[in-house]
């Protein structure tokens, strides 16, 4: 059987060289224009109604991009000389941080108190060489009692103290900015355990967050990506037998991912860290391509067949479902533009672009290498893979039945776990343990939490405002009522500074711990506060600039999203019901953003991988000419997925985000397949060969470059599952499983069902079957 394209590509061969070299020199030109920020914000829609509410409070009272260094003393006390020293001088020092703008801290906590009804605002613990014993003991007892400090600057316990550093980071630099501010902020650190040894020192807060997340991404990108694809490559030349055909391989994956990121250069798409998801995915796709080819060419050249038949023989039988394949997988990442992240949209557009340039040089680059380069003959394997498939495949026929009703029965089980899994995206365990920040963080939470806040931003009846007794005793109320709440760690809220103004301006008497009776009075203290602040420490992160509103911070342990949206609801239940209509706010923070997107974007994702996957059951309806092949291939091309889903609530019960992209990153090589098994059943039909026969046959030409890569893909995905970056892990660990689950399907669920619904007769005897 000729093809006219298979035709011209083997006249051509030595042109399509020429000609993907050079597409790909142009493509990759676009690199000069590459663009990458790993900055998280990116991954909220511009119109994000949570988001913006967020970006609301931030415009109004500033950004809380800080670096957090908590002080935590060995010897079970922060409040001794020797370490509030240490803080102190890391307090001094932190203000010389690169972009530094404001550094809070115990030792330079404005303690107010009365003295002869004058009002005293100083940083008691300044200088701590000049404290008796006795005073260092008084102000330990104050420190961990007040409400503005405990679980913020020093934890109930007062072992640990945190010192707490803001910066001013503009967009266009962030990134650099951040990477220096971490770089500085560990060189201080360090420089500090010098001096004081017995201080353990734990680093967090956005900044250190933002690069560490950055960093165990890039740590995957040096470390656990290369070892994943030296494991990949060298299966793929121990199966092969033959290192030439694996360079050729290696070749046109780095062509494709180069060209693929330059063009994307080109059309002005930034690249994120989970768009960079998309080279993995270009090279697994590359590679089952290649794959393909290379096993029915080098099946057939071992047995004699001279290499230009050889390949004509693979191209003939490869070219139409590698196209099918390549068609299908790019409208299965086409489908992410239904998501609701943007980064995840870039994923879908770049990854599709790259699809579409493995396809070209797999019949461009590929053949003519082939054809360039000397190929050993006599190595073995190749046809040893054929015979094990032949003798599967008498097995697959003779026991169909209770094949079929197994496999079925197994799927339709864990198919029916998968709704059991419940969308939870706890971003402070995006790092695994026991990596350095993750153990950080987990040591924060337990001492201090807050890691998890929502905000408020609680509007007073106009300028001033915020001074009226009435607000005040609306927002205290809301503050007490966010403080009984048994997981709530820390509320910063101004009413604690307003009472304890009123109590110190009656000689301290605790009796006047309230708020001030009249709003001059209120508006009073607060002036004379703000007077006696030293600079850098004033209120504008608590208070606007007209002083018609508040922000009030209410800070968590980490929280599961149900108990995010929980305290979402209660708190703005509860101002809804207590507060004026004015003060109401619905409360927002990145955990909020993040809990509300996660669920979204989940289900955004799998209703255009259905859509997509509906859509490429009609494509295959009518390449294969056959309305009944496209709906029997939905099959499986849908339970994998369904498989993996219901294992993973078996074991883990709990999606995030790095799920959200696990089926458009696997449609490809699940669709690749059953693609390749249908056609393969179709050709040997159309030569007149029975159901069976047809079934026998399509394992042999196609069942050796099945299992070669789903075997050389899980074993590079199960070590991308080791990576110490949860997003990369978890996507690692649930592709290798929806890989195996769509090879097992392919080869146990798939035989039998044709030869149960497409019967067909041949009384010719049965013989084992041949490639071609």
């Amino acid at each position: 059987m000729e093809s006219p394209i298979v035709q011209a590509i083997m006249n051509h061969a030595g042109k399509g060289i020429l000609f993907s070299l050079l597409a790909v020199i142009i493509m990759a030109a676009g690199v000069s224009r590459f663009d990458f920020d790993d900055d998280a914000r990116n991954n909220f829609p511009p119109d994000d109604p949570f988001f913006l509410k967020y970006s609301e409070i931030e415009n109004e009272y500033g950004q809380i991009d800080s670096a957090l260094m908590l002080l935590s003393a060995k010897d079970g006390s922060i409040f001794t000389r020797k370490h509030l020293q240490s803080v102190a001088w890391l307090t001094e020092k932190s203000w010389e941080l690169p972009h530094s703008r404001r550094v809070d801290s115990i030792a330079n906590y404005q303690h107010t108190y009365s003295d002869d009804d004058e009002l005293i605002v100083e940083a008691v613990l300044e200088a701590p060489a000049d404290l008796t014993d006795e005073q260092i003991a008084e102000y330990r007892d104050i420190f961990v009692n007040e409400p503005t400090l405990v679980n913020r600057l020093v934890n109930r316990g007062g072992s640990d103290a945190i010192v707490n550093v803001m910066f001013n980071l503009s967009p266009e630099s962030r990134k650099k900015d951040e990477i220096e501010i971490d770089q500085a902020v560990r060189a201080l650190v360090a420089e500090l355990q010098v001096m004081n040894p017995d201080l353990d020192v734990y680093l967090n807060g956005r900044v250190i967050n933002n690069t560490a997340v950055a960093g165990g991404a890039y740590d995957d990108i040096k470390s656990v990506i290369p070892v994943m694809y030296l494991i990949i490559y060298g299966l793929l030349a121990i199966l092969l037998r033959s290192l030439v055909a694996v360079v050729g391989v290696y070749l046109l994956t780095v062509m494709s991912v180069v060209a693929c990121l330059g063009l994307s250069s080109w059309f002005g798409i930034t690249i994120s860290l989970l768009s960079l998801t998309s080279i993995n995915v270009i090279i697994t796709v590359s590679m089952a391509h290649c794959v393909h080819i290379l096993v029915n060419f080098l099946q057939t050249y071992r047995t004699g067949v001279d290499k230009k038949e050889a390949l004509k023989s693979s191209l003939l039988i490869n070219v139409k479902p590698i196209f099918l394949t390549s068609l299908t997988t790019a409208i299965g990442f086409l489908s992410m533009n239904f998501s609701e992240m943007p980064t995840a949209q870039d994923l879908g557009n770049i990854t599709a672009i790259g699809v579409v340039i493995v396809f070209v040089l797999s019949l461009s680059f590929l053949p003519g290498y082939l054809l360039l380069l000397p190929i050993n003959r006599k190595a073995s394997g190749g046809n040893h893979y054929a015979q094990w498939m032949d003798r599967f495949a008498d097995i697959v026929v003779a026991r169909k039945g209770s094949i079929f009703l197994v496999v079925l029965a197994v799927s339709v089980l864990l198919l029916a776990l998968a709704p059991r899994n419940i969308i939870n995206d706890r971003f402070t365990e995006t790092i695994k343990a026991p990596h350095e920040f993750r153990t950080s963080t987990d040591y924060l939470d337990q001492e201090f939490g807050g890691l998890y806040t929502i905000e408020y931003s609680l509007k007073a009846d106009g300028p001033g405002g915020i001074s009226d007794p009435q607000y005040l005793q609306h927002l205290d109320d809301f503050t007490e009522f966010l403080r009984a709440q048994p997981d709530a760690t820390q509320v910063q809220s101004y009413t604690d500074i307003i009472k304890r103004l009123n109590q110190n301006m009656h000689n301290d008497d605790p009796a006047f711990y309230r708020i001030p009776e009249s709003r001059e009075l209120a508006a009073q203290y607060l002036l004379l506060y703000e007077m006696s602040l030293p600079y850098g420490l004033d209120m504008d992160l608590s208070i606007n600039s007209d002083k018609s509103a508040t922000r009030l911070i209410v800070g968590y342990p980490t929280l599961d999203s149900r108990d995010v949206f929980r305290h979402e609801h209660d708190n703005a239940q509860w101002l809804e019901k207590n507060a004026p209509a004015s003060m109401y706010h619905p409360g927002a923070s990145l955990s909020v953003t993040w809990a509300h997107l996660g669920g979204r974007a989940m289900v955004s994702s799998i209703e255009g991988a259905l859509l997509a996957l509906f859509t490429i059951s009609v494509v295959l309806a009518f390449a294969l000419r056959s309305a009944k092949f496209g709906l029997i291939s939905m099959i499986p091309n849908l339970l994998p997925a369904g498989i993996g889903f219901g294992i993973w609530a078996l074991y883990v019960g709990e999606l995030g985000m790095a799920h959200m992209t696990i089926l458009g990153i696997t449609i490809g090589i699940v669709v690749d397949d059953t693609v390749h098994f249908l056609s393969k059943y179709l050709h040997a039909q159309r030569l007149g060969k029975s159901t069976e026969d047809a079934v026998r046959f399509a394992f042999h030409s196609v069942g050796p470059a099945l299992w070669i890569t789903t075997l050389v893909l899980v074993a590079g995905f199960l070590m991308m599952s080791t990576s110490s970056f949860r997003p990369n892990s978890d996507l690692g660990l649930m592709a290798a499983v929806i890989l195996v689950a769509a090879l097992v399907l392919d080869f146990l669920l798939l035989p039998p069902l044709l030869m149960f619904i497409d019967r067909k007769t041949n009384k010719a005897p049965v013989v084992t079957a041949e490639a071609g």
